[in-house]
């Protein structure tokens, strides 16, 4: 621990000192580790970045410590991840697939459909209604990343220090939100996901993590926040709302168009068979 915090003290010098080769910055196991690896958050405070920085070295000493010894004491059939390789590396390019899809489309939602769909949706519901912040995640029933999901997800501390491996991870969801700043209607989540909160008093304090699943999908649902709204007090929010789920709608009924459309190019040109 003497050389880490030694190391920490000369980061600034070794920046100035204009070498060539990088020196490591905590070794183990013949494994090195350099500053230019570790991704450090920003607008962090120096004492924050030095912080963040030792339990990083920390964490990255006790997992390359497990892995000598796992890799020493496992058999070659315990080690065969073969199988999990594979669907990991399916889960990556699925991932990369989205996200490139996702990205050449743009889902814009103007202020007048925004008003339409305020309009419409309000038309019988009573005006005092309840908004909450959550994240979720809609998974098809039995993927391989929905224990993943639920790990980082239930769990406070992963829920925000691994919000972008739940991006990453999402690519399997059939829909997810996971943006901790947005307000969104209650019933509205309520009617999505397919099932009744009969307690809203106590949701925050008893029912903050739900986990269910139906004869398709499995939910996994957390609630940060909850307040309730009357309609008329704050137009703005309620477009930022509307605009938020017209586009996520627009998101999922436009991966959902692509996924179908290329099953049935498979079809026609009688690539699959069954």
């Amino acid at each position: 621990m003497k050389r880490i915090f030694f190391i920490l003290a000369l980061i600034s010098i070794i920046f100035l000192s204009c070498k060539k080769v990088e020196q490591p910055i905590a070794e183990v196991y013949s494994h090195k580790l350099y500053l230019s690896q570790i991704d450090i958050p920003q607008n962090l405070s120096s004492s924050d970045s030095t912080i963040w920085i030792k339990r990083y070295i920390d964490s990255w000493l006790m997992n390359q410590i497990l892995l000598y010894h796992a890799e020493k004491d496992l058999t070659i059939s315990e080690k065969n991840f073969e199988k999990e390789l594979e669907n990991y590396k399916n889960q990556l390019l699925l991932e990369a697939y989205y996200q490139k899809l996702s990205s050449e489309k743009e889902f814009s939602i103007e202020e007048p459909e925004a008003k339409l769909f305020l309009k419409q949706y309000a038309q019988n519901q009573n005006e005092k209604r309840a908004l909450v912040r959550i994240n979720y995640v809609k998974l098809s029933k039995n993927s391989k990343i929905a224990k993943q999901i639920k790990e980082i997800l239930f769990d406070e501390t992963k829920r925000v220090d691994e919000k972008k491996l739940i991006e990453q991870l999402c690519a399997d969801s059939v829909e997810y939100f996971i943006d901790d700043s947005i307000w969104l209607y209650l019933d509205y989540i309520e009617s999505e996901f397919s099932f009744k909160i009969d307690d809203r008093d106590d949701l925050m304090r008893n029912n903050k993590y739900i986990n269910i699943a139906d004869d398709n999908y499995e939910y996994f649902v957390v609630f940060l926040d909850y307040k309730t709204h009357y309609l008329s007090t704050n137009v703005e929010e309620e477009l930022e709302i509307a605009k938020t789920l017209l586009r996520q709608e627009k998101m999922t009924d436009y991966l959902s168009h692509i996924k179908d459309s290329l099953y049935q190019d498979a079809i026609d040109n009688k690539i699959i068979i069954r």
